[in-house]
């Protein structure tokens, strides 16, 4: 019990005078989790809610220890900020590429104060850019007397024909009639081209 008591007065008094940081406090936590301190007994040496005190484990259990040795004490960077990390981290491959990432030479020329945005820069990057939705390709043709005009719309995945004026519903008709005919005519005038 008097362990217990110097522990919890041994943290409150540290946590006060040292101004820690999240990180620093995380890893106090798992420290004293890791020594069998219950979770009452960190909480109380720490001055956190339960709620604080899991997420804190959860990024120190889940940031890879170079990566959090890499990084120190991470002044100005506080719990949404390692949450955001963690949960990049949690990915395998991000979590290979944050500690090859800390042994190389950008972040070790970075200052301690800019390594943490560094390594999270760096590591968001690595998403895939949004592909930009390619502009669809718009044709329009029509006959001289306007009796039918047509407008088609290429996207790349879909193709679309628009008939308009007078004979544009008997045109349609037609059309979609011959389609077994034109399709098939297509298929053989692609095969001519490339010898198959």
């Amino acid at each position: 019990m008097e362990d217990i008591a110097h522990i919890i007065a041994q943290g409150q008094e540290n946590t006060a005078r040292a101004n820690l940081t999240f990180i620093e406090k995380s890893l106090f936590a798992k420290k004293l989790s890791n020594s069998g301190m219950t979770k009452d007994t960190i909480r109380s040496a720490l001055t956190v809610d339960d709620t604080l005190l899991s997420r804190m484990l959860a990024v120190v259990e889940n940031v890879p220890d170079p990566v959090l040795d890499a990084v120190g004490s991470a002044k100005g960077v506080g719990r949404d900020r390692w949450e955001e990390l963690k949960k990049l981290v949690l990915i395998p491959s991000k979590a290979a590429i944050a500690i090859e990432f800390v042994s190389g030479e950008e972040f070790r020329h970075s200052t301690p104060e800019n390594r943490f945005d560094v390594l999270l820069n760096h590591l968001k990057k690595g998403k895939k850019p949004k592909q930009q939705a390619s502009k669809a390709a718009e044709r329009a043709w029509a006959l001289a007397d306007n009796t039918v005009s047509v407008s088609t719309k290429d996207t790349g995945k879909a193709f679309t024909m628009a008939l308009k004026s007078k004979d544009a519903s008997s045109f349609g008709t037609y059309v979609s009639e011959q389609l077994e005919r034109l399709y098939r005519e297509f298929r053989q005038t692609e095969n001519d081209q490339t010898g198959d």
